[in-house]
């Protein structure tokens, strides 16, 4: 294959890797933000609910219990009622768009387009196992207010009091400094290492398809990258040679690339293109 051959197809699989990145990172971005709308909206509902509430100094304890009980179906309800279902759906319908733009990226690396398929099961799969996790998370989150609001009716605090230790569990706005919220923390955490993870998935699923025997590492080379990323990006390696790296973090190199919130991705060449980087490096 021809230098201006490879350097053509170099030149549009790192654009179409951009773009990918940037379309995950938007994604990550918007969830985050729905997740502080949520925390708000939760903060909202439970001041009404403390607007509502009797002076707990002046009752006995199976009052304040007659109170709690009153309370936990409304509490219940709130997840739903936050919008937190409704913006996890939308992440994980998200997915379709990050298997087009991966078939894009596979066909810019130089591969026929009839291999750049990725079977709708597969997606679904990762869509419904993330869903489940999200609620499992939601239900955390809910479990966790529930159980602060029990506590400190029983305990006897007042209104005042009740609602600056909520705020602080639901928007992390603690006096001793500021901390992300149960929704921007768990569930945005777990997206911002989840989504680039499905874009690499994605990448794999079709490398299988090919018995692709060599990555290119691409993305960012600047202040921020890893070590470990610095030393790969722009190189080509065998599955077997990236099989034995270690990122000194998750031991999966393959899947979770240098670690934790990576910004790079393994893509699938040809051999002939294989060659070329080599040759060019």
């Amino acid at each position: 294959m021809a230098t201006q051959e490879v350097e053509n197809i170099i030149s549009n699989l790192e654009k179409a890797n951009s773009a990918f990145s940037k379309q995950v990172l938007n994604v990550e971005d918007n969830f985050v933000k729905s997740a502080i709308k949520a925390q708000r909206k939760l903060l909202d509902d439970m001041s009404e609910i403390l607007l509502e509430a009797p002076d707990f100094k002046n009752i006995s304890v199976s009052q304040r219990l007659a109170w709690y009980a009153g309370q936990t179906n409304r509490i219940n309800s709130m997840l739903r009622e936050s919008g937190y279902i409704d913006f996890t759906s939308e992440y994980v319908d998200q997915y379709k768009e990050f298997a087009r733009l991966a078939q894009e990226t596979f066909r810019a690396a130089g591969w026929d387009a009839g291999f750049a398929n990725i079977p709708k099961e597969y997606i679904n799969f990762l869509q419904n196992n993330d869903m489940k996790y999200f609620k499992f998370l939601g239900n955390e989150a809910m479990n966790k207010i529930d159980k602060t609001i029990f506590e400190m009716s029983i305990g006897g605090y007042n209104r005042t009091a009740m609602l600056s230790e909520l705020k602080g569990v639901i928007t992390g706005a603690y006096e001793w400094g500021d901390k992300q919220g149960l929704y921007e923390w768990h569930a945005g955490t777990y997206v911002r290492t989840q989504a680039s993870k499905v874009q690499q998935e994605f990448m794999n699923v079709q490398a299988e398809t090919v018995d692709a025997k060599h990555f290119t590492y691409l993305g960012p080379a600047d202040s921020k990258t890893r070590p470990f990323c610095a030393a790969r990006v722009g190189g080509v390696y065998t599955k077997e040679e990236i099989l034995q790296m270690d990122n000194g973090q998750t031991g999966d190199v393959f899947t979770e690339r240098g670690g934790w919130n990576c910004r790079h991705q393994w893509i699938a060449v040809p051999d002939e293109v294989a060659r070329g980087i080599a040759k060019a490096a």
